[in-house]
């Protein structure tokens, strides 16, 4: 007779869940480990990737700032000297005032990189004042002068010879009365051959003899806006660009050789009537060397 053996079905228990060393279990923290350090390393990644770009916008923006450093205009621009990128280089150190008088610049010390001057406002309380300086150093690189506030005298050969020289622009505020009255001397702004722009003071009052002479990219001249009322001998002789010129009605003389060797000037611009015109005290030749074709005054134009 066979002997039967039963064999009985081997049940396994399911492992708990639960249980550490279940593999499901162990495989499901491993995955969920790495969505965590991947959702961590993503929000780390962005938030350096946020500062970086943050301080690279800043610095752009601070960049552009300092290096436009003419945005609000030359007249609200920190004086001292720029670049030719306009970028602020120096403050007022390269200034120096008399100890005598403080109202008064004499000294103005500047490198071959400094390429537009933008001068001091005030000195000591001085609202009004004065240049007598000499330059020191190499000059060679300005192109642009700025006199925020009033000047009331620019000193002989001030702004002479200056081989990159483009733009001067004299500047008229002042905290002072505003009858204060400004004095170019001669020779002042002489013999700047790149020089083609300036604008002028409301409160000029006179320009010295030869005071813009040899200035010879400069076109036009427009003192209308000016108290201008004298002119010495010469003061835009050879100006040989010089197409027209504008004068206030406050002028009361024209001296000798005015405008000698200015052959392409062919108008002048009188703010005043052509019976003041023509009641101005005219020395010989004032006109010698032009081809002044017409003065247009405020009521009719004047034929020469």
């Amino acid at each position: 007779m066979e002997n039967k053996v039963e064999e009985k079905a081997t049940v396994v228990d399911p492992m708990d869940p639960h249980d550490p060393k279940n593999p499901a279990l162990k495989i499901k923290m491993k995955h969920r480990t790495y969505w965590i350090v991947g959702v961590f390393s993503a929000v780390l990644v962005g938030t350096i990737v946020t500062a970086i770009l943050g301080a690279v916008f800043l610095n752009q923006r601070s960049s552009s700032r300092s290096t436009s450093g003419f945005a609000y205009g030359w007249n609200n621009a920190a004086s001292g000297s720029y670049d030719a990128a306009k970028k602020y280089r120096k403050g007022n150190s390269i200034y120096t005032f008399s100890t005598d008088e403080p109202a008064t610049l004499t000294s103005i010390t500047v490198e071959k990189e400094d390429a537009y001057l933008v001068f001091p406002k005030s000195n000591n309380q001085q609202s009004v004042l004065s240049l007598d300086a000499t330059f020191n150093g190499d000059s060679s690189g300005i192109r642009g002068i700025y006199l925020p506030t009033l000047y009331a005298d620019i000193a002989a050969r001030s702004f002479t010879s200056l081989p990159a020289l483009q733009e001067i622009h004299f500047g008229s505020y002042t905290n002072a009365e505003q009858s204060v009255l400004q004095n170019i001397h001669e020779y002042a702004c002489s013999d700047n051959a790149t020089l083609t722009s300036v604008t002028f003071a409301s409160n000029l009052s006179s320009l010295g003899a030869y005071a813009f002479t040899n200035d010879i990219a400069l076109t036009t001249l427009d003192f209308s806006k000016t108290s201008l009322r004298s002119l010495g001998e010469g003061a835009f002789a050879n100006c040989t660009s010089l197409t027209n010129i504008s004068f206030p009605s406050t002028i009361v003389s024209l001296p000798k050789n005015l405008f000698q060797g200015d052959t392409k000037l062919t108008t002048i611009h009188f703010a005043g009537s052509q019976e003041t015109w023509s009641a101005l005290t005219k020395e010989a030749d004032w006109n010698a060397g032009t081809n002044l074709q017409e003065i247009i005054c405020q009521n009719g134009t004047i034929t020469l």
